[in-house]
This record gives structure tokens, C-alpha cells and sequence, in this order.
């Protein structure tokens, strides 16, 4: 599938939780426009092999970064060997999260700080890291992958919720921060994904596609399209917006 023709050719991206599902659909994409990809991913080796092994078999160009997002200093180290591999970065996807279900009344601190720390402070890190190298440069895109969660939580997800709910402010912070230094922050609120993390049963799915308006729910590459479409020249002029993903199911 070839949508941005040569768009991304002689650029990099990194891409946070880029091993599995929606994150893996997305190096995969940008690697069949030509940019070099840097994957990163905490977990799951096999996968990561994996994903690294499909973008090199159709020729793409692959780093694999093992590093946990929530450690400052881990986060540090990814972006010295981002310089010394490729000597910039042209976009950052902050993908990676976790999800630990609990009701507020059970959940515990351990469960609300991982995924807090996950989704929001390593975003975060990635951000701040990123924009310092894109700054040099006056040029760059980063986009969060956020969820329509943020704005309709499930029960029992409320940490998920708020901290999805937080990436879209950060979203809109950095946008009105970095626009000076020609840096675009834009996000995707995506619908139901049936990936590692959410591992949606089938009859999880058949409910889910029955209340989705286009008849289905999303994959990977649904979400990979826009994340690209955003790091494009053709989105030049958009930046601080959060765009939902979700065929529909949350109107």
C-alpha cells in the first residue's frame, strides 16, 4: 500500500510501543515510504523480532530500541543513540501504553501509577526529548495516539480514561509551544482495536462492529494511514488537533 509516495524517504521516525499492534502497523507503514524506522518497545521480544523482520524482508530500514518509557534516564539514552545512529529526528509517535481494568473504589496505587506512567509521563519524556532534536532544525512532527476513551470512558478504566484524557491536553500544549520552532503536535483518538493490549474477544468484536456506523472496527493500518497523513507535507498547516479514529462508533 503505497499512500504517500516517496514522502518519507531520507526521514526517521520513532516510534514508541512500535512492536505490537497498532504501534507495529505504523513503523510498517512508514517503513514502505522509505523512512528509517526507530522501534521501541519494553516487552515482548519475540514480537519485536518479529516486526523487525517484516519491515527488513520488504526492504525498509530498521532500528529496534529496548527501553521502558516510564525511566527518564532510559528515555535519554534511546534519543543519544537516535543522534548518534541518524544524527536527528524528523517525527515522534507516542504509541506506547498499557491498560489495568480496575473500579476506582478497587483499583490500586500500583495499577493507576502504571498506567499513568505509561501513557502520559513517558509520552511525555518522548515529547520533550524530541523536540529539543526537532527544534535544531525548525522542522518536525510528533503525533499521540490518545483514544476515544478520553472523552467516553469505559467503566472501570478510569485511570486508561484520565490519562488518555491527558494526552490530548499535552497535545494541544505542545502544539501552542513548539509552532515557533516549526514543530506540528497532532493526535488520533482511535475506537475499538483488536490488538495485544486490548485482546477483544469474538464476540467482543460482533458487538462491537453492530455498533460501529461503517461495519467494523478498526485495524492497525486505519490508524497507521493518519498517523502518517499528519506527519505529511500535505498536513503542513494543521497542528494541536485530535482526530477520532473510530468508524463512527462514538457518535
Amino acid at each position: 500500500m503505497i499512500i504517500f509516495k516517496n514522502e518519507f524517504k531520507n526521514k526517521s521516525v520513532l516510534v514508541t510501543g512500535g512492536n505490537t499492534g497498532i504501534g507495529a502497523a505504523i513503523c510498517l507503514m512508514f517503513a514502505k515510504q522509505g523512512a528509517t524506522v526507530f522501534l521501541n518497545y519494553k516487552e515482548h521480544d519475540t514480537n519485536a523480532k518479529a516486526t523487525k523482520k517484516r519491515i527488513e524482508d520488504m526492504g525498509g530500514v530498521v532500528h529496534v530500541i529496548k527501553a521502558d518509557i516510564t525511566q527518564y534516564n532510559e528515555v535519554s539514552e534511546m534519543f543519544k543513540t537516535i543522534k548518534n545512529t541518524i544524527g536527528n529526528l524528523d517525527y515522534l509517535v507516542n504509541n506506547a501504553a498499557v491498560v489495568r481494568s480496575n473500579y476506582i473504589t478497587f483499583m490500586s496505587q500500583k495499577e493507576w501509577d502504571e498506567v499513568l506512567d505509561t501513557n502520559l509521563r513517558g509520552a511525555f519524556y518522548c515529547t520533550k526529548f524530541a523536540a529539543n532534536m526537532m527544534r535544531k532544525k525548525h522542522s518536525g512532527s510528533i503525533v499521540n495516539i490518545t483514544s476515544i476513551s478520553a472523552i467516553s470512558p469505559d467503566v472501570a478504566n478510569s485511570n486508561y480514561a484520565v490519562s488518555k484524557a491527558g494526552l490530548a491536553m499535552l497535545t494541544h500544549s505542545s502544539a501552542k509551544e513548539f509552532g515557533r520552532f516549526g514543530i506540528r503536535v497532532n493526535a488520533i483518538a482511535p475506537g475499538p482495536v483488536n490488538t495485544l493490549m486490548t485482546d477483544l474477544s469474538e464476540d467482543k468484536i460482533d458487538e462491537l462492529t453492530k455498533l460501529t456506523p461503517l461495519g467494523r472496527i478498526a485495524s492497525g493500518d486505519d490508524i497507521a494511514t493518519i498517523v502518517c497523513f499528519f506527519c505529511s507535507n500535505i498536513a503542513e498547516f494543521l497542528t494541536g488537533q485530535v482526530i477520532t479514529v473510530d468508524g463512527g462508533i462514538s457518535l
